[in-house]
């Protein structure tokens, strides 16, 4: 379970940021909040394990949500970390709560590390992550279809590329203020 090089580690620790702060430098205490740090660690042994975990984190606006999630997050001190994170905002990107997630992690690993099928299936959503597609080696990226079998393919695509990565390391992603996602993102993450 090492790093393979000291450039990896530093894509890694790029990643972990939210709005600009380090995830694990957060200070101070969560107060009452044991049970749910708890369950939150038991879900992420379960993933480590190889069974898939969906959590979401309900309540009130400043009740500590993400300070919850971030919290456990150190203390999980996951293989792969990625945070994605909604904006309030009208006419979002199409998908934009997985394309920050999908940019994060295709930062973090080597191309030489991803075969010609996973290189395909990262074709079939380079419209999310363009700046990827200079890495693509050439005839990955397949002609465009109709609208609705381009989505199809798309989603299809991020989930088994997603399945991929998570078998060969979990992710632990938090997606905070979900509330915000576009249709598109809500229906991937569904």
């Amino acid at each position: 379970d090492r790093y393979a090089s000291a450039q990896q580690i530093r894509r890694i620790s790029a990643s972990l940021t939210v709005g600009g702060e380090e995830v694990g430098s957060r200070s101070g205490t969560l107060v009452g909040r044991d049970e749910q740090l708890q369950v939150l660690q038991s879900c992420w042994q379960a993933a480590r394990a190889g069974h898939a975990q969906l959590v979401f984190i309900t309540g009130e606006q400043g009740i500590g949500k993400t300070s919850l999630a971030q919290h456990a997050a150190v203390l999980d001190k996951p293989p792969v970390l990625l945070v994605s994170r909604c904006q309030e905002v009208r006419g979002a990107p199409a998908y934009q709560l997985f394309a920050n997630v999908l940019q994060a992690y295709l930062k973090m690993i080597p191309a030489q590390e991803l075969d010609e099928s996973t290189c395909r299936l990262i074709g079939n959503f380079v419209s999310l992550v363009p700046e990827i597609q200079q890495g693509l080696p050439e005839g990955v990226i397949p002609p465009p279809l109709e609208p609705r079998q381009e989505q199809r393919r798309l989603i299809t695509s991020v989930t088994r590329f997603i399945e991929w990565a998570t078998r060969q390391q979990p992710w632990y992603i938090i997606l905070d203020d979900v509330q915000w996602a576009d249709e598109s993102s809500l229906r991937l993450l569904h």
